[in-house]
Formats: C-alpha cells, structure tokens, sequence
C-alpha cells in the first residue's frame, strides 16, 4: 500500500512540473480570462433583448461553443495525434476562437445600445 501510494505522489508530482514546464498553464489562465470576457460581453447583450431575440442568441451561443469545441478539437487532432502538443493546439484555438465570438457579440451589443 506504501508503494502504491509513494508512485501516485511521484507520479502527481511530474505530472504538475511538466505541465508547468509545457506552457498549458499560462494558456488555461488565458482562456480563463478570454472566457469570462465573452460571459461579460454575452451577459451585457442578453440584458438589452427580449422575446425571440433572447431566445435565438441563447440557442445561438449553445450552438456556437459545441462548434467552437469541436471544431477545435479536429483542427489540434489533424495537426498533432494527441499528447502535449495537441492540447496546446486545442487551447490556442479556444482563445482565438472565442476572442472573434467577443468582437462579434461586442458588435451586435453595440448596435443594439
């Protein structure tokens, strides 16, 4: 049992130092930051529509994240198969994606004020 719990505190251990060395940390801190920005943009918008028009951003920014993550998801599989490389790959486009979601919804709030 010793053993058994020695080799998960080692594995853990390296685990956090080569994800710390990798970069992936900085990225997810990133994409954190990107994230609540979009939620901040997203909630200033839905507050200036009602009826149908809620409804349909609603439906539309579900729509737009399972894209968002899907289609990140095959472009960081085409260009790395799995491991380190294709998650930063992943990430990357999160950020990039969801910062052209942010000017697009930023535009439309915009308009609507």
């Amino acid at each position: 049992m010793k053993k058994f719990t020695f080799t998960i505190i080692i594995s853990l251990f390296f685990s956090t130092i080569s994800v710390a060395q990798t970069g992936e940390t900085e990225l997810y801190q990133k994409l954190e930051k990107t994230e609540a920005r979009l939620k901040t943009v997203y909630e200033k918008l839905e507050k200036n529509l009602t009826g149908t028009n809620k409804q349909a951003l609603m439906k539309s920014q579900n729509d737009w994240l399972k894209f968002r993550d899907s289609n990140c998801n095959f472009k960081s599989q085409k260009e790395s198969e799995e491991g380190v490389i294709a998650n930063k790959f992943y990430i990357e486009c999160k950020i990039q994606t969801t910062e052209i979601r942010i000017k697009e919804l930023t535009d439309l709030w915009v308009n609507e004020v």
